[in-house]
């Protein structure tokens, strides 16, 4: 999946269970399971979370590399990211999902985050 992000008041985020992107407009109360923001210079992709919604970064770790969802060490906030770098997510329906980021690049005024991600529906943590 490919999310935009022009600025923290319009991005995309998904929502695993739907496999769908989400238009974004407030850095606080996302819409879909989670939203990334770039910031150039790096770049760096900060997620934002739904309330209820938990995550852990796994730095320098490929999508591939995660076959189960760890049981703890999850938290509100994760630091930022860039390419390569994966996030699992722990949902508010106590579901799991990761998400890998495989690219940040520019576009137009913003940039486009590609991501590949895995959903665990049903509420295990294997994947």
């Amino acid at each position: 999946a490919t999310l935009r992000c022009v600025s923290q008041f319009d991005y995309q985020g998904f929502i695993f269970a739907d496999e769908e992107t989400t238009n974004e407009t407030h850095p606080v109360n996302v819409i879909g399971d989670f939203g990334i923001i770039v910031e150039g210079g790096g770049p760096i992709a900060f997620i934002n979370l739904r309330t209820g919604v938990l995550i852990k970064k796994k730095a320098s770790t490929s999508l591939n590399q995660i076959t189960t969802a760890d049981e703890s060490g999850y938290g509100t906030f994760a630091d930022p990211g860039a390419a390569g770098d994966s996030f699992l997510f722990k949902l508010a329906n106590n579901t799991y999902g990761a998400i890998e980021i495989t690219s940040l690049t520019p576009s137009g005024l913003g940039f486009n985050a590609t991501i590949r991600y895995k959903y665990q529906p049903n509420g295990t943590r294997n994947f």
